[in-house]
């Protein structure tokens, strides 16, 4: 299946665990995950998106946010189901994917100066065919035309290339970029 053809229905879900946003389809409204989840699914999406919403409590739970929701559409929605959450490191990923993620999305900011190391310690952990990377990145003039260059947290150039980032993460385990 090409990335075209493609339809990924993301989820945008609170610290608690409960979507961020109802969904209302055909006078039903449906607020919570496995509802929404089956409207999509209906729809024709050909796989579900959990994401932690970024604007969470940062004291809150985390990735044990998306408990409750991947348990309950593991065995009830039949699409493959990816955990978008803070990974800080492989026993994260690998919490998520226990949780019932099919795939885990794991941010290559996150790993430093070494993403690739980072991205590949979580593939050997979880499975390669399991991870797929999320890249934040600014674009900018260089000496040789546009640059496209990782940024940190709070948004500063870290003086790696983005994209031949890109070209390397297959190789360490990533599956989709």
């Amino acid at each position: 299946m090409t990335l075209a053809k493609r339809l990924c229905a993301l989820v945008l879900v609170d610290d608690t665990g409960r979507p961020r946003r109802k969904l209302e389809k055909g006078g039903l409204v449906a607020d919570f995950a496995e509802a929404i989840a089956s409207f999509l699914s209906q729809d024709g999406a050909d796989e579900i998106w959990l994401r932690l919403d970024p604007t969470s409590s940062p004291t809150g739970k985390g990735a044990n946010a998306l408990f409750a929701p991947l348990s309950a559409l593991e065995s009830r929605i039949f699409l493959p189901l990816v955990a978008w959450a803070p990974v800080q490191s492989a026993s994260d990923a690998r919490l998520l994917a226990g949780f019932g993620a099919d795939r885990v999305v794991v941010d290559v900011n996150a790993g430093g100066a070494d993403p690739i190391g980072f991205v590949s310690r979580i593939a050997q952990t979880i499975g390669a065919d399991r991870v797929v990377a999320a890249l934040s990145v600014r674009r900018s003039a260089g000496e040789k035309g546009v640059v496209w260059e990782l940024v940190d947290a709070a948004g500063q150039g870290m003086k790696i290339d983005a994209l031949a980032l890109c070209e390397l993460l297959p190789a360490a385990g990533a599956c989709a970029r």
